[in-house]
């Protein structure tokens, strides 16, 4: 699975960067991956935004405000944690995530994205 991490500062960090376990903790603003759906629900890419941490799986990302869930769940973990921005510096980051060329091209908005 291609994902990555957009941090405040216009950094980012991706699989092709280095393993998950190594991606950098604090600060992150967004989240994307690609979407592994098969068939008509598939939309070539996926964000998590707006949340406190970010919970990493082997098939998707996840979003929470608490961590209870994701740790309860078996196996191995990786969180990254998120921050929040004022709006002028969310709306330069919303603005290139769909043209981020580096995941599969975006094709529609997935009913649980929150991309606001």
């Amino acid at each position: 699975m291609l994902w990555k991490i957009y941090y405040n500062g216009g950094k980012s960090y991706c699989d092709s960067d280095g393993p998950v376990e190594d991606a950098p903790y604090h600060g992150v603003l967004a989240v994307a991956f690609e979407d592994l759906t098969s068939g008509p629900y598939n939309t070539g890419r996926r964000y998590r935004t707006n949340f406190d941490y970010y919970g990493y799986h082997p098939t998707f990302w996840s979003g929470t405000n608490t961590l209870d869930s994701y740790l309860a769940q078996p196996g191995w973990k990786k969180v990254v944690q998120g921050l929040w921005v004022p709006d002028d510096e969310w709306h330069v980051l919303e603005a290139s995530l769909d043209a981020d060329q580096y995941l599969p091209l975006k094709t529609a908005r997935a009913p649980m994205e929150r991309h606001d």
